[in-house]
């Protein structure tokens, strides 16, 4: 967990510590969701497919937020799934 909030504030460093650890829970929980997988590689984000389709089964304003961490690790730019 500490390598995905290093990543972050070093991405984004004008969050504050809080939204840190948010994001960091988001992606964290997202990624044990979609790759089922302990050994956290943050590249793994960067292939969109399944994160896409995990997120389609999620309501809106849940998504907005995990998208908004996804755009800070990736830098990829993505419409909401509809």
């Amino acid at each position: 967990m500490d390598k995905i909030k290093s990543y972050i504030a070093e991405k984004r460093n004008t969050l504050s510590k809080s939204s840190i650890n948010t994001y960091a829970s988001i992606l964290k929980n997202l990624y044990k969701r979609v790759f089922e997988d302990e050994d956290y590689n943050l590249e793994k984000f960067n292939n969109t497919e399944p994160v896409i389709n995990h997120l389609q089964n999620i309501p809106p304003n849940k998504r907005k937020t995990i998208l908004s961490a996804l755009v800070i690790i990736t830098d990829k730019k993505i419409k909401n799934p509809q």
